[in-house]
C-alpha cells in the first residue's frame, strides 16, 4: 500500500519539525554552556588581576622598606603606605569575587593572613630608629665600618634603622645587637 503525497507530507513535516527542535535544543544548551564558560573566564581573569595587584603592591612595599632601611629617607615608605591601604581593599575584592566558589575560600583566607603578616613585618622593620637624622646615621656607619671592617653575615648588615649603638662624645662605645 503506497502512500499518496498528501499522506506523506504530514509525516515529512513532522520529521523536519522534530529534527529542527532537536537541533534547537542542542544549540541552546551549547550557548548556555558557552555563556557559563565565558563567565568563569571573566571571574578567573578578575581574580588573577586582583592577585597580581596585591603581589605588585607587596613587592613595591618591600623594596621601599629596604630602601628606607638602607638610606633612612622617609620617601621610600610611600609604597608601604599605599600597600597598607590597597592590599586590604584588594583582599576584600578577592573575597567578594570568589564568594561563589567554596574551593577558593580557604586559599584566599591563607593569602589574607599571609599578606597581613607580611605588612606587619614590614612595619616592624621601620618602626624604630635611634638617630636624630640621616647624617648622624651615616656618620655612625662610616665609623663602624672603619673600626670593625666588613661583614659577610647578612643578618648584621648596617642599616640606619636597625643599627643601635651607644655614642659618647662622638665616639662609639658599644654596638648593641
Amino acid at each position: 500500500m503506497a502512500l499518496r503525497t498528501e499522506q506523506k507530507l504530514p509525516i515529512i513535516l513532522s520529521i523536519v519539525f522534530l529534527t529542527l527542535a532537536i537541533v534547537g535544543i542542542v544549540f541552546y544548551r551549547a550557548t548556555a554552556s558557552l555563556q557559563a564558560a565565558i563567565e568563569t573566564g571573566r571571574k578567573t581573569n578578575e581574580i588573577i588581576a586582583i592577585t597580581d595587584e596585591i603581589i605588585a603592591l607587596s613587592l613595591d612595599a618591600e623594596s621601599g622598606v629596604r630602601g628606607f632601611m638602607f638610606t633612612g629617607v622617609d620617601t621610600y615608605l610611600e609604597p608601604l603606605s599605599a600597600a597598607k591601604i590597597r592590599v586590604p581593599t584588594g583582599l576584600a575584592k578577592l573575597k567578594t569575587s570568589a564568594a561563589s566558589d567554596p574551593q577558593l575560600t580557604e586559599p584566599i583566607e591563607k593569602a589574607d593572613a599571609a599578606a597581613r603578616d607580611f605588612l606587619s613585618a614590614l612595619d616592624e622593620k621601620v618602626e624604630y630608629t635611634p638617630y636624630k637624622n640621616l647624617s648622624e646615621c651615616l656618620s655612625v656607619r662610616r665609623k663602624i665600618k672603619r673600626n670593625v671592617g666588613h661583614t659577610t653575615d647578612f643578618a648584621k648588615k648596617w642599616s640606619c634603622k636597625e643599627l643601635k649603638v651607644k655614642i659618647s662624645d662622638g665616639e662609639i662605645l658599644e654596638i648593641i645587637e
